[in-house]
């Protein structure tokens, strides 16, 4: 059951700061500014009136966390399973573009809930078994570094490279110089 009643009273009767409430009733910081705002939307002041029981309380002050027949938006999975094969783009970087599109969508636990979710349904993985140093695997590290030439400051790219035999460590190599 919700600490509505113990919220307000350590927040408004004692004055207890935000996080030592949170602390002491085992909820989070947003959940006591939460019920401080419903509280305050509601009329409500401290002392409480006595004829609220936890029940009418709790019922007063949470009516609006679950308004029914509203629902979020949800992210769209597909778009945000396409634009996750791009380079340089993050979940983190999709839920900011989600959240200030649908501010009142979901916060990022819950994004990334629906996001792995969805990605799990669709990976595919094929398990390749082999001996230790059979086979050699290899690919490049993806973008393309630079080094920099100390005498007339021209960057020059460099793919990186990676190989590895089964069993072994990675090793990181740069691509032969071309000349």
């Amino acid at each position: 059951m919700r600490k509505v009643r113990e919220v307000l009273r350590l927040r408004w009767g004692l004055g207890l700061a935000i996080h030592k409430v949170a602390q002491s009733c085992k909820v989070s910081p947003s959940t006591v500014l939460e019920y401080e705002r419903r509280a305050r939307a509601a009329g409500l002041g401290w002392p409480l009136p006595e004829e609220f029981d936890d029940v009418d309380l709790e019922r007063l002050v949470c009516a609006s966390a679950a308004r029914p027949g509203e629902r979020r938006y949800l992210p769209d999975i597909d778009s945000l399973l396409a634009q996750m094969r791009k380079p340089h783009v993050t979940l983190a970087l999709l839920w900011v573009e989600y959240k200030a599109a649908h501010p009142d969508g979901y916060q990022y636990t819950q994004f990334w809930r629906y996001y792995h979710d969805a990605k799990q349904k669709l990976d595919v993985t094929l398990r390749q078994e082999h001996r230790a140093g059979e086979k050699l695997f290899s690919d490049y590290a993806g973008d393309v570094g630079h080094l920099t030439d100390p005498h007339t400051g021209e960057l020059t790219p460099v793919p990186i490279f990676v190989r590895g035999a089964g069993g072994e460590q990675l090793h990181v190599c740069r691509s032969p110089r071309r000349t």
